[in-house]
């Protein structure tokens, strides 16, 4: 169990829990790597899902990475009014849009 440290207290909640540890120190061991950025077209595919099908055939949906800047850019900046340093912390379930 890797508990992300949200609060600070990563180290002292991973130590009440079995087999837990926190993600920094599992982390620790490793060396950073330098990231390579790479300009893309906008239409460019970012991700794949397929619709469950339950209101008829399963259809690929092909998000592109574009359209999911903007929408994150509208999510967080004009909705929740994120700005540059803040933290944010988004929670969700592993339900199949999210699992994909």
């Amino acid at each position: 169990i890797l508990i992300v440290d949200y609060l600070g207290t990563s180290t002292d909640v991973a130590a009440t829990i079995e087999k837990a540890t926190a993600l920094d120190e599992a982390l620790s061991s490793f060396a950073a790597k330098s990231v390579t950025f790479e300009r893309l077209p906008f239409a460019h595919p970012l991700y794949i899902l397929f619709s469950s099908g339950t209101t008829g055939i399963p259809k690929c949906i092909v998000h592109s990475a574009g359209g999911t800047l903007i929408q994150h850019v509208k999510e967080e900046r004009l909705h929740a009014g994120l700005l540059d340093g803040d933290r944010f912390f988004y929670f969700t379930t592993c339900g199949w849009m999210m699992w994909n």
